[in-house]
């Protein structure tokens, strides 16, 4: 998985194969919002509009699953680099305790 950071958070992206075929994923850990005023699943739904279009504008590629999961989510090791295998087998175990469910 590739890290990215933008104003929502850390992304990470994977592919996933099921039936011979790769598909996109993409793990968003969001940042704590300040704005707690705002509309939380509405911005949930900007945010999982946002990334799949800028996915989409710059590298031509669809995404299957958007998972926005709280801080901390995201397996690492303790130099802090992703777990990429086991970041793999929690969303295919669905382990991932989804902010959009």
């Amino acid at each position: 998985m590739t890290p990215q950071t933008n104003r929502y958070g850390q992304f990470r992206y994977a592919t996933t194969s099921r039936n011979s075929t790769e598909k996109l994923v993409t793990v968003i850990e969001l940042k704590k919002r300040t704005d707690i005023n705002a509309d939380p699943m509405g911005w949930l739904h900007e945010v999982k509009s946002d990334v799949t279009s800028a996915i989409s504008t710059v590298h031509g590629l669809n995404v299957e699953d958007l998972v926005l999961v709280p801080p901390g989510s995201i397996p690492t090791t303790t130099s802090g680099k992703v777990r990429r295998a086991a970041c793999v087998e929690h969303y295919r175990a669905d382990q991932f305790v989804r902010l959009d469910a």
